[in-house]
């Protein structure tokens, strides 16, 4: 469900031409197709979405926990009044792979694109879930 749509507008005016931000561009698309978030985008390889994953490691030791990120867009071949664009972070994620940011990433995006619920969302991305999830 959309709770708010923004209309497109650029904030600042970035000295860099084309080829910069065409590179930028295909890089983020590769970290949904080849790079670390792969795995999270495998069940919805086919649509074109963008993203990047982090990790944020926080305390130190045997007290060390990690948060994971993901921010993404997409899908790039459509025009930009039909994309989604996604920012999340996990706190305390110690890797739980059902829990990585990339992953509900995935969801989200495969939710958007596809009009379909949590559950579908999670069996299309190739997630374990419980019909009792909701």
């Amino acid at each position: 469900e959309v709770v708010k749509a923004f209309k497109p507008e650029k904030n600042i005016i970035a000295d860099f031409g084309e080829d910069s931000f065409n590179f930028i561009h295909s890089a983020m698309r590769n970290v949904c197709v080849n790079g670390t978030g792969g795995k999270a985008f495998y069940g919805i390889r086919n649509i074109q979405f963008a993203g990047k994953t982090g990790t944020a490691e926080v305390g130190i030791g045997s007290k060390k926990q990690n948060h994971s990120l993901f921010v993404g867009f997409g899908p790039i071949d459509k025009p930009i009044e039909e994309q989604i664009a996604v920012a999340i972070i996990v706190e305390f994620e110690n890797n739980n792979h059902l829990k990585y940011a990339g992953n509900l990433g995935a969801m989200i995006m495969s939710a958007y694109y596809y009009k379909e619920d949590y559950i579908n969302a999670a069996k299309r991305c190739g997630y374990p879930v419980k019909e009792s999830y909701n």
